[in-house]
């Protein structure tokens, strides 16, 4: 197991234009309009689930553009999606029992470690008076499952929120590495993050939701 300080200048060795999502075999392209015509996934979890690529910018010309093109916080992000679909899909537009999100300014005071081999990371301990401490909303033992990343490409550039709960160790330090502030043109300068507490959380309901954040595997996100 490794663990690692984000200090301030392990979070400055990796420039955003330098991030990559590896691609996923998981998703074909879709262009849903809004969640009341999107494909069902995960039929067997409860609650219901659904697959939201509405969020997503369409090719290179839409890169980085449109409502979505830059992730706040999560009431913020789910805003542009119409009333009908929040009645219709209730569970998607709250974060689920035992889930929180946290904005954190870098560094953030957190040492992670893997979770097992090659899979997912895990709070080891806060430092002391860091801006993680600070939040109060962390504990060691908290499962890392969503984290913003900025991915650039020319001019443009898009943060997206990227599920994390079984993305590799030196992924996750890509991502949040990639939150520059020169990319945070007015915007708050922080990375936002989302843990799972597993004492209070159900896995398979935690998983169903932040497959909602999954990015297309011919997405500019991944292939650019």
């Amino acid at each position: 197991m490794r663990a690692a300080f984000l200090t301030a200048f392990i979070l400055a060795a990796a420039p955003s234009v330098a991030f990559r999502l590896n691609p996923s075999p998981l998703h074909s392209p879709h262009t849903p309009a809004s969640l009341a015509v999107l494909e069902p996934r995960h039929a067997v979890v409860v609650p219901r689930h659904v697959r939201v690529l509405a969020q997503h910018s369409k090719g290179w010309d839409g890169f980085g553009k449109g409502p979505f093109k830059y992730y706040n916080n999560f009431d913020a992000f789910m805003s542009p999606f119409p009333a009908e679909d929040r009645e219709t899909y209730p569970e998607m537009f709250a974060l689920p029992k035992g889930v929180r999100e946290v904005s954190l300014p870098k560094p953030l005071g957190i040492a992670f470690e893997e979770r097992e081999p090659g899979r997912g990371v895990v709070v080891d301990y806060l430092v002391d008076g860091g801006n993680a401490d600070e939040s109060g909303q962390i504990q060691p033992g908290d499962w890392l499952i969503l984290v913003t990343a900025i991915k650039v490409f020319g001019p443009r550039w898009e943060r997206k929120i990227l599920p994390a709960i079984d993305m590799p160790f030196d992924v996750v330090m890509g991502a949040i590495a990639s939150n520059e502030p020169r990319y945070q043109v007015n915007q708050k300068k922080d990375v936002v993050l989302q843990f799972m507490r597993p004492a209070e959380a159900d896995e398979a309901t935690v998983r169903a939701f932040i497959d909602f954040f999954e990015i297309p595997y011919d997405h500019v996100f991944r292939t650019g």
